[in-house]
């Protein structure tokens, strides 16, 4: 199973999001914690041959207390905010999402950049003549002619 990592308000629709908000007056560590989040576990989908992805990842903000604290140093007036979400994607799905962002980057269609990269062409190489000069399947076409 993969684990992709991103910040947590960037995932569509999670099948967990777990939020906590936390306040104090005073806070003192006698030893430097040690914080870790981590996402276990195995998404198996038998109907698909890849096994399905989990997006996830975490988020802090604080308030008067730093990323790393000091043992034995007392923060007065503390917040911290902590979001965590997390999902399973459909490998297809995220492979088309993947190939769109990609496809917008290069400017090019899908089926344009699927067509070059079976060629062995640099779509760089190639001029676009589809709308505001995208690749088309054609442009990539006429590069391997010539």
């Amino acid at each position: 199973m993969t684990v992709r990592r991103k910040h947590p308000d960037r995932i569509d629709f999670p099948g967990i999001d777990i939020q906590a908000d936390v306040k104090a007056k005073s806070v003192r560590f006698a030893d430097e914690p040690e914080t870790d989040v981590e996402i276990r576990g195995e998404a198996k989908d038998r109907t698909h041959e890849a096994q399905p992805e989990v997006e996830g990842g975490s988020a802090t903000q604080r308030e008067n207390i730093p990323d790393e604290v000091e043992p034995e140093m007392t923060y007065r007036d503390v917040r911290v905010r902590w979001h965590a979400a997390a999902k399973i994607t459909d490998p297809e799905e995220l492979g088309k999402r993947r190939r769109q962002r990609r496809a917008e980057k290069r400017n090019a269609t899908e089926a344009a950049m699927r067509q070059a990269h079976e060629l062995g062409l640099d779509l760089d190489e190639i001029e676009g003549t589809g709308a505001d000069g995208r690749i088309t399947v054609r442009d990539v076409q006429q590069a391997s002619e010539e």
